[in-house]
């Protein structure tokens, strides 16, 4: 088990166990390395794995704070199967999702290419000539 694994359970144990209750404070990351004895980036990744499974959420410039028992992610979750019911044909699902994706009032947040009118051409083309003009060959 790998060093945030470790810090990860101790931690989701300490909040199961309510040592840590709903919107406390959790230590800062320095505090946390200086207790744990592990490296700044071993607890800062531990830290984010507990907030990608539900267990705290940051604040900016605040820190880390135990996330309200909403609905906790376990770590067993991955070993739920999934029961199908109904049979799906992947070609006909791909199909109707290509021709979804021709509708005028559909995004595709897949896309890696916005949209050519969100961007400021005008302003663009004028910075690249001034700054072609002001660069030294």
């Amino acid at each position: 088990m790998a060093k945030y694994e470790k810090l990860v359970e101790q931690i989701r144990n300490q909040i199961q166990n309510e040592i840590w209750k709903v919107g406390d404070k959790l230590p800062s990351l320095r505090k946390q390395t200086e207790v744990s004895g592990m490296s700044l980036m071993t607890v800062l990744h531990a830290y984010q794995v507990l907030e990608s499974q539900g267990w705290v959420v940051s604040h900016a410039r605040s820190g880390y704070f135990v996330a309200p028992k909403v609905q906790y992610l376990s770590a067993k979750s991955s070993d739920v199967t999934v029961q199908t019911t109904e049979n799906i044909d992947i070609n006909d699902f791909i199909f109707e999702v290509l021709q979804a994706s021709r509708t005028p009032y559909i995004v595709d947040f897949g896309s890696v290419y916005p949209d050519p009118k969100l961007y400021p051409r005008h302003q663009v083309n004028k910075s690249l000539m001034a700054a072609a003009r002001t660069m030294p060959t």
